[in-house]
């Protein structure tokens, strides 16, 4: 390698780079621990709608059971209707938790969304009839109390399930600047680097094949040691060397050993 091997930019790292490789494979563990933290929240998530749809659903039969059903506009064919979407809600429900369960094929996925999607317009389109329905009632209060209650709950509760994703969306509009205002005021940093006084505590040496035991490249650069070369060993292993400048230019971005991860500090340097 010829003298000016040291001043190799990190920037310009071979993508053969033990480092690299590295970053790449915590990259990929990071990627299946995601998908797996996805796959068990989504079928939890599921779990919990198709819970809370069973309540909702033995809740208004016991209630329309019980309730007088004579009033002036037909509140009882809405609520019934109400009904039968939740049972259909239900199902779907059902038929995506198998499809996780069983890993079966985007195309079977594909066509439970497209199933979803038409039961949650004509939910949306019912929800706007029995709203009518429920205004254009004068007396429904005095002829069917509690039957009147029971589609005025079901109307919140539609509107409150269409309007959810508003409400997270101007949640994570407000919750996104304070928390970046927040982190900061604390100074929070994703990755801390070394300081110029400790990196320059770092005392250089020249590498010897004999007195230097350990990796035959630097794991920054990918560039093979050669005897005489200017190199930093650093204190948290004697087999963690690298290049002088590459190992500055390292610490520059992140205090702490490319090899072990180690953090270097003032403290185990003397």
């Amino acid at each position: 390698m010829e003298e000016n091997s040291n001043e190799v930019d990190i920037r310009n790292v071979s993508e053969i780079t033990p480092l690299v490789n590295d970053t790449r494979r915590e990259f990929r563990n990071a990627i299946g621990e995601a998908v797996y933290v996805s796959y068990i929240s989504s079928n939890s998530f599921i779990f919990i709608l198709f819970t809370l749809c069973s309540a909702k659903l033995i809740t208004c039969v016991t209630i329309f059971h019980y309730a007088k059903t004579d009033t002036d506009t037909p509140l009882n064919a809405f609520i019934i209707g109400n009904l039968i979407i939740d049972a259909l809600f239900m199902l779907i429900l059902g038929l995506k938790y198998l499809s996780n369960e069983f890993d079966c094929s985007m195309t079977v996925k594909k066509n439970l969304l497209i199933v979803h999607s038409i039961v949650g317009l004509g939910y949306f389109i019912w929800l706007v009839i029995g709203n009518y329905w429920f205004y254009t009632c004068d007396g429904c209060f005095d002829d069917a109390p509690l039957l009147t209650w029971l589609a005025f709950s079901l109307i919140f509760l539609g509107y409150m399930y269409f309007c959810m994703p508003v409400f997270l969306c101007i949640g994570m509009c407000i919750c996104f600047p304070i928390t970046l205002v927040v982190l900061l005021l604390l100074k929070v940093k994703v990755q801390k680097h070394a300081s110029e006084s400790l990196i320059n505590k770092l005392k250089s040496q020249n590498f010897s094949p004999e007195n230097h035991i350990g990796e035959t490249a630097c794991t920054i650069c990918s560039y093979e040691f050669v005897e005489g070369d200017s190199i930093i060993v650093l204190p948290c292993d004697s087999r963690h060397f690298f290049h002088e400048t590459c190992c500055k230019q390292w610490l520059r971005i992140k205090s702490a050993c490319p090899y072990c991860r180690k953090q270097i500090t003032e403290d185990n340097i003397n």
